[in-house]
């Protein structure tokens, strides 16, 4: 949907985050992908970008991305803290075996 209404982009509760992405993007898309041979230039950020040719769709689709990650850890972070807490015996466990760990 704010694909096709983009004003709508603006107002949305992800607006700031775009702007965030897009300000730390911006460095990056200023240097030629021509004159620089580094492995990041095969990563997921080139891809989006030859993809969708546009610094700002590039820019929303990585804000978009971290929203939704950002969701599901919260989600799953939870389902794990509800787990820990109605089984007592687990947190017993993982005590345990974070002592045997060599840190």
């Amino acid at each position: 949907m704010f694909d096709v209404f983009p004003a709508l982009r603006k107002i949305s509760p992800l607006s700031w985050l775009d702007e965030l992405v897009y300000s730390h993007l911006r460095p990056i898309f200023k240097v030629d992908p021509e004159s620089h041979h580094e492995k990041d230039y095969s990563s997921v950020l080139a891809q989006l970008w030859n993809e969708l040719g546009s610094e700002q769709m590039v820019a929303q689709e990585a804000a978009q991305a971290m929203f939704i990650v950002n969701e599901s850890l919260l989600s799953n972070l939870t389902c794990l803290l509800h787990y820990m807490i109605a089984n007592l015996g687990c947190i017993a466990k993982l005590r345990t075996e974070l002592d045997t760990l060599d840190i």
